[in-house]
């Protein structure tokens, strides 16, 4: 009985027996409470049974709110850049604890309505928590409107974001760049070594450079395919889901000499034609790089700076050594408002700029060294 009904326990504040589980990672959980646990485990063994019904059923679309999140999230699961097991679970939580504070995990589409939202999210602790479940259940409602069209109101459309004030993310200085781009590890590993991976590359240089020439997110970079590369016209796209319905949006990046020499040399190198970044010890392409960073910081005795923290550099650089224009830098970043832009702007001293006339040559290596066609001399 206990192992048929783990998922069950005694509330003692109601003096009731009640019952939880996950399917398809949505939690579900009882809306009342039952005498006895025999009770309890029965009735969830039947609501687990009626949701996987459900979910088998095809050509039906159910109008509950539970079930739309659900089909949302298979869809998401199955886009060329599918959303990760954490985006899954947050998603899910978004829905399944407003359906909690409702009370009713049945709740019909149709029957919610912006006051119900907008109560449910001023519950939230913070405003940045407030702002992701926001996102969430605007997506939610977005897919039920544009893919299953079962409905054309968004409770949530109309209630704004709420200010969050973010600790100001680390731009790092053109010394703290150079130290990390030559403490990466682009070597080959010793030839005596006995790891079965010792004729593979690093790709800890190449990711960072790769970064600072496209302008990109980590995850652009780490999610690039051979087929986003065209090699005619001299063209990267990056795809980004950085928008209000998570719809993919693509951005042409031009290839200057020094992308394209990295990228013909990984195309040359590569162990598999689908990835530009692939995993060779799990033999999966990447998803993140969590601890890249920390590592090179510590060794590079550097300020702890994050991979995103080179797209202020960058822009930066852009925008204060070669007076880019803003709305230019925009485009290549991929921002939607230029507001967001002027965020990555970081005020820089000039004794630590890099003068250059253009960001083609500055990063180049020959023989191990780095050449920086105008040095600066408070540089090492």
């Amino acid at each position: 009985m206990e192992k048929k009904y783990k998922h069950i326990w005694f509330a003692k504040d109601r003096a009731v027996w009640r019952y939880e589980f996950q399917f398809k990672g949505m939690r579900y959980r009882d809306q009342g409470g039952f005498q006895t646990q025999r009770e309890a485990g029965l009735a969830a063994l039947d609501h687990k049974e009626r949701i996987r019904i459900e979910y088998r059923m095809v050509g039906t679309i159910g109008t509950t709110l539970e079930s739309i999140s659900r089909r949302h999230l298979d869809a998401l699961s199955k886009e060329e850049n599918p959303i990760n097991k954490d985006g899954r679970v947050n998603k899910a939580r978004a829905v399944g604890t407003f359906l909690a504070f409702m009370g009713d995990f049945d709740l019909e589409i149709h029957k919610i309505m912006e006051a119900d939202i907008k109560a449910y999210l001023e519950t939230r602790p913070n405003n940045d928590s407030f702002n992701r479940y926001r996102t969430s259940l605007f997506q939610t409602f977005e897919y039920a409107i544009d893919v299953l069209k079962i409905t054309n109101y968004n409770p949530v459309a109309k209630i704004k974001r709420k200010l969050v004030e973010h600790d100001e993310r680390i731009c790092p200085t053109a010394r703290e760049v150079f130290l990390l781009i030559q403490t990466a590890n682009d070597n080959f590993p010793s030839p005596t070594s006995k790891s079965k991976f010792k004729k593979i590359r690093s790709d800890e240089r190449d990711l960072i450079l790769m970064i600072l020439y496209a302008m990109a997110r980590p995850g652009e970079i780490l999610k690039l395919k051979w087929e986003d590369i065209s090699w005619g016209s001299r063209i990267l796209t990056k795809k980004t889901k950085k928008t209000k319905t998570r719809k993919i949006k693509k951005i042409p990046i031009p290839i200057n000499n020094d992308l394209y020499a990295i990228l013909k040399r990984r195309w040359e190198e590569r162990q598999q034609d689908e990835w530009v970044f692939w995993n060779h010890k799990t033999n999966r392409p990447y998803t993140r790089r969590p601890k890249l960073m920390r590592k090179l910081c510590k060794k590079a005795k550097v300020r702890k700076i994050d991979l995103h923290g080179f797209r202020h550099f960058i822009t930066t650089k852009l925008s204060n050594d070669h007076k880019i224009a803003l709305p230019a830098v925009q485009k290549l970043l991929g921002h939607a408002s230029i507001k967001t832009t002027q965020g990555y702007m970081h005020p820089v001293d000039a004794t630590q700029q890099i003068a250059a006339n253009s960001l083609e040559g500055e990063f180049n290596v020959i023989e191990g060294e780095f050449t920086i066609l105008s040095q600066d001399p408070n540089l090492p």
